[in-house]
């Protein structure tokens, strides 16, 4: 292997090794933004079971 091939190939590794730091990063977001929307959910659910009993007990 001559000197050039290695250096691309040793650029070529750092570039998959960013691209996968991305990725990684993108899946953290993606789980923050579910656990977001999940706590929205619960907390929506409930409301309408508050609503529902405000509305039982009238």
């Amino acid at each position: 292997m001559n000197k050039e091939e290695g250096i691309r190939l040793k650029a070529e590794g750092i570039r998959l090794k960013a691209e996968g730091i991305r990725l990684k990063a993108e899946g953290i977001r993606l789980k923050a933004e579910g656990i977001r929307l999940k706590a929205e959910g619960i907390r929506l659910k409930g409301k309408l079971l508050m609503d529902s009993l405000r509305h039982a007990t009238r």
